[in-house]
């Protein structure tokens, strides 16, 4: 079996500061560790392709097992310029039928690192730095159940390992549960229609009250807190937790089929309050809503 998939995430943001308005020109302070501006702007462009042809095998009857290739392209946007960049990895899958209804899967993704070039001034010394992000370990349990002929029920529990993964472990993520569920109807033999929901907890922590010209390290170089916080609120603010989804596929032959799918993250807000570099009160707020889009074929030999 091949397949090919493309995702395509896009981030909502907004800065909300308390003290000096955002349209007011950037002061700067001048220190040890370079020229920083008084209002901190930040803007974040992820995009992500993921290639994944897969090969599977059915040894025994109730059993079959099979890897695939994970090859991304992602670009990254700070507002320097777009930072292109591929990360590899390997998922490795077994599916188990214990009943002519219901089978059992697990599966298991590696770790896919990008590194992003010049992205970004993060230590304020004049040149612009590299960001390393990597999509983490993912282990993943499923269930499914066959109503009939037309109907599928089906049941997904999948573990993401961000507080250890590139990128994101500097930027204080916690490790995730995501939890969904869905249904497959064919209405006749070559048509299936899919419909799902998706549920998990925000990985990004907050913190409030902390003094903005206090230090910090992200992968080296050195920022100060309210910089930091910046970037992590404003700038990758992953926090959707709801998630509903569409599919549609339809089987040409017995041994080719496409599938198409679409993803809505519905819309979430979180907010810090803590000071700035003078120690004024600054408030940073992000706003995020999603949408993904897969496209796939299948086929059999």
């Amino acid at each position: 079996m091949a397949l090919w998939s493309f995702h395509l995430r896009r981030f909502g943001l907004e800065v909300d500061y308390k003290g000096t308005a955002v349209d007011q020109p950037a002061f700067c302070i001048f220190g040890p560790m370079g020229s920083f501006p008084l209002v901190a702007e930040a803007y974040t462009e992820l995009t992500i392709m993921k290639f994944a042809p897969a090969i599977t095998f059915q040894p025994f009857e109730k059993f079959s097992f099979g890897p695939a290739l994970h090859v991304d392209y992602a670009t990254l946007d700070l507002r320097q310029g777009s930072s292109a960049g591929y990360g590899v990895g390997v998922q490795l899958s077994t599916i188990f039928k214990a009943t002519d209804s219901l089978s059992f899967g697990i599966s298991y993704t590696s770790p896919q690192n990008v590194n992003h070039d010049d992205v970004a001034d993060f230590d304020g010394d004049g040149t612009l730095d590299r960001l390393k992000l990597e999509s983490p370990h993912q282990i993943a349990f499923g269930a499914a159940y066959h109503l009939n002929n037309k109907f599928l029920l089906e049941a997904d529990l999948k573990w993401l390992n961000w507080s250890e993964a590139n990128g994101y472990q500097e930027i204080d993520w916690d490790d995730q549960w995501v939890f969904g569920i869905g249904a497959q109807y064919k209405p006749f033999f070559k048509l299936t229609l899919r419909a799902g929901y998706c549920y998990g907890k925000n990985p990004l922590n907050t913190i409030d009250g902390f003094q903005g010209p206090a230090p910090v390290s992200v992968q080296g170089k050195t920022m100060p807190t309210y910089y930091y916080e910046t970037f992590r609120i404003v700038g990758f603010p992953a926090i959707v937790e709801h998630h509903v989804t569409l599919g549609v596929g339809y089987e040409f032959t017995p041994r080719f089929s496409l599938q198409a799918g679409f993803v809505h993250a519905f819309e979430k807000s979180i907010k810090e309050t803590e000071t700035d570099m003078t120690g004024q009160p600054v408030s940073l707020k992000s706003t995020l809503s999603e949408n993904s889009v897969d496209f796939g074929f299948t086929w059999r030999f």
